[in-house]
C-alpha cells in the first residue's frame, strides 16, 4: 500500500465502525422478534447484516461524491478547504537531485509526516494480526481433518438412521471430543462423542443428529469458513466480532427448529438436546477446530431451550420468500446508507487536490531555490507547476530566493514569471524578505521589476517598516529616494502603530527617516 491508501485507512475503520454499529443494532432487535420471525430467517437477516459490516466500508473508494459530501458542498462557502489524505507526487528529474516531496513534509529534508507514519504502523499492526488469525484458522482447519481421520465409522449407521442422515454424509465416533460436531466442505462428516453413541439411546441420537443434518443442508460449513476469513481480516472489529456471535447463536437456532420440525413436537427434541448435555461436560470447547458444533455453552443452550418451548411454526415469518424479502430489505438499507453517506477517497483527493497542489508545488520548486538547482528549477515550471505556489511557513519560491539573498535564483524566477508582488500571509512578499535580511542587491532587482515599493502584508507591514526594523540604513535609504512613504505605518494586532520611525534600532536610521519627514504617530 502506498501514501493515500495508508492514509485511508482511519476513513476505513471508521464507515466500518459507523455502519457496523447500525447493523449491530439490528442484532439486538431481532431476538425481540423471534415470536413472530423463525430462525432460520433471522440466520439469514443477520448473515446479511455481517456480510455488509464486511462489504460497506469499501464504499469509501468508489468513485464520484456521496450525495452527504454534495450536500454539504452546496452549502458550504465555495472557499472552505477539504482536508485532503492525498499527498502530490514529486516530479523526478533525471540528474536533478531533487527528494521526494510531500504537501505536508518539513522545511528542512523531506520526510514522512507523522500522520503518514502513524498510518503505516497501524497498517502493519494489522498485517501482522492478520497473519495471525490466518494461521489460527489454518490450524482449526487442520485440527477438523486430523479428528476425521482418526475418528472410526459408526457401526451399522446407515439402517440405524435410514430417513435421518443423507447417504452423503458420513457418521464416524471419536473419544477426542465432547460434543457433536460437522466438518468438511465437499464430503461432510458428522463427529460424534463416544460417551454420546454409548450412552444415548437411538431415538435420542436420531434428534440430535437432524440439528447436524440441517447444518449439512444449509452448507452451514461454507458459511464458518467465509464468517472466518472476514472475522481474520476485521480481527480489530468489536463490531464485527459482536455480530458473529450472534450469527452463531441464531444459527445453532436454525438448525434446532429445523430438527424439532421433524421430531414429534419441539419438547421431544428440547429433551434431547438435555439428554445429550447430561451425558457430556460443557462447555464443549471447539474453538480450536472448524466445524459446526451444537452444544457449546450453558447459557446458549438455555436460550435455545426457550426458544424451542415457545416455537409456534404457523406464525413464523419463514420460507424462501419471506427470506429474501427480509435479507432484500437489510441490504437495500445498508447499500443505501454506505452511498448516501460514505465520503469517497477519490472525491477528497479530487477536491483537495487544487488546495494541496499549490503547496506541493511551493515545496519543490522551494527545495531546488535551496539547493541553487536552477536547471531542475526551470524544468520543473516548464512541466507545468505553479510558480507562485506557496507553503506556509516559507513563502513562495521567489520570497524564499529573496530571503536568502540568492540574487540568480531571484533573476531566474521573475524571467520564468514570478509574481514580484505576490504575498504569502505570515511570510511577506519578496521585498519584504529582501529589505529584512538587508540584500541591497536583491531590492535593486526586484525594484527595477516594477514591485510595489509601498505595499503592504498584513502580518508583516511594509517593505520600508521591515527595513528600518532591520537597522539596515544603505537599504532603508534606498527605499526611500525610490518613493517609500516614510510615514506610511500600520495597525497591529494589540492595537499597537507600528511605522519606519518607531520601528528602526537605532539613532542613525532614525535621524535619516525624520530628516527626510518621518514624523511620530500621534
Amino acid at each position: 500500500m502506498t501514501g493515500p491508501w495508508i492514509e485511508a485507512l482511519p476513513l476505513f475503520v471508521a464507515q466500518h465502525m459507523m455502519q457496523g454499529a447500525a447493523l449491530a443494532l439490528l442484532a439486538l432487535l431481532l431476538p425481540a422478534l423471534r415470536r413472530w420471525v423463525a430462525a432460520d430467517a433471522r440466520s439469514w437477516i443477520l448473515a446479511s447484516a455481517f456480510l455488509l459490516a464486511v462489504v460497506s466500508p469499501l464504499a469509501v473508494f468508489l468513485p464520484g461524491e456521496s450525495v452527504a459530501a454534495q450536500a454539504a458542498a452546496h452549502w458550504l462557502p465555495g472557499d472552505v478547504a477539504v482536508p485532503s489524505t492525498q499527498t502530490v507526487a514529486s516530479i523526478t528529474v533525471a540528474g536533478g537531485g531533487i527528494r521526494p516531496v510531500t504537501p505536508d513534509s518539513p522545511r528542512r529534508g523531506i520526510a514522512p509526516s507523522a500522520w503518514t507514519l502513524a498510518c503505516a504502523v497501524a497498517a502493519c499492526v494489522w498485517l501482522l494480526g492478520l497473519a495471525w488469525n490466518l494461521r489460527r484458522l489454518a490450524a482449526s482447519w487442520l485440527e477438523a481433518v486430523r479428528l476425521r481421520a482418526r475418528a472410526t465409522q459408526l457401526p451399522d449407521a446407515t439402517r440405524r438412521f435410514a430417513g435421518t442422515v443423507p447417504g452423503n454424509v458420513e457418521i464416524r465416533v471419536s473419544g477426542e471430543i465432547r460434543g457433536p460436531l460437522v466438518v468438511g466442505f465437499a464430503r461432510p462428516c458428522i463427529l460424534l462423542p463416544r460417551g454420546f453413541v454409548e450412552g444415548l439411546p437411538d431415538p435420542t441420537l436420531a434428534r440430535i443428529l437432524r440439528h447436524e443434518v440441517a447444518h449439512v443442508h444449509r452448507r452451514d460449513m461454507w458459511a464458518l469458513l467465509l464468517q472466518a476469513l472476514c472475522l481474520s481480516v476485521y480481527w480489530w472489529s468489536p463490531v464485527l466480532r459482536f455480530l458473529g456471535k450472534q450469527l452463531d447463536a441464531v444459527r445453532e437456532m436454525a438448525c434446532d427448529e429445523r430438527a424439532a420440525m421433524h421430531a414429534d413436537d419441539p419438547v421431544s427434541y428440547a429433551g434431547a438436546l438435555l439428554d445429550g448435555a447430561a451425558v457430556m461436560r460443557i462447555p464443549a470447547d471447539t474453538r480450536g477446530v472448524l466445524g459446526a458444533g451444537i452444544l457449546d455453552s450453558r447459557a446458549g443452550l438455555a436460550q435455545r431451550i426457550e426458544g424451542l418451548l415457545n416455537m409456534n411454526p404457523r406464525k413464523h415469518f419463514s420460507g424462501p420468500r419471506a427470506i429474501v424479502g427480509a435479507c432484500g430489505l437489510v441490504v437495500l438499507a445498508s447499500v443505501s446508507l454506505s452511498l448516501l453517506a460514505s465520503p469517497r477517497i477519490d472525491s477528497v483527493a479530487t477536491s483537495a487536490e487544487t488546495s494541496s497542489r499549490a503547496s506541493g508545488d511551493g515545496a519543490v520548486l522551494i527545495e531546488a531555490v535551496n539547493a541553487r538547482r536552477l536547471d531542475v528549477l526551470r524544468t520543473l515550471v516548464r512541466r507545468g507547476l505553479d510558480i507562485d505556489a506557496g507553503v506556509e511557513g516559507d513563502g513562495t519560491a521567489l520570497i524564499v530566493a529573496a530571503r536568502n539573498g540568492d540574487i540568480e535564483a531571484v533573476d531566474a524566477l521573475l524571467r520564468l514569471g514570478a509574481g514580484v508582488d505576490r504575498p504569502m500571509p505570515g511570510d511577506g512578499n519578496p521585498l519584504i524578505a529582501a529589505a529584512a535580511r538587508g540584500h541591497l542587491d536583491v531590492v535593486e532587482q526586484l525594484v527595477a521589476a516594477n514591485a510595489d515599493i509601498n505595499a503592504i502584508v498584513v502580518g508583516d507591514e511594509t517593505p520600508l517598516i521591515n527595513a528600518a526594523r532591520s537597522g539596515d540604513l544603505q537599504v532603508v535609504a534606498y527605499l526611500v529616494e525610490h518613493g517609500a512613504d516614510v510615514n506610511l505605518g500600520v495597525m497591529a494586532d494589540r492595537g499597537q502603530w507600528r511605522s519606519p520611525l518607531n520601528q528602526a534600532p537605532n539613532a542613525r536610521v532614525r535621524d535619516y527617516l525624520a530628516g527626510k519627514g518621518a514624523v511620530p504617530h500621534r
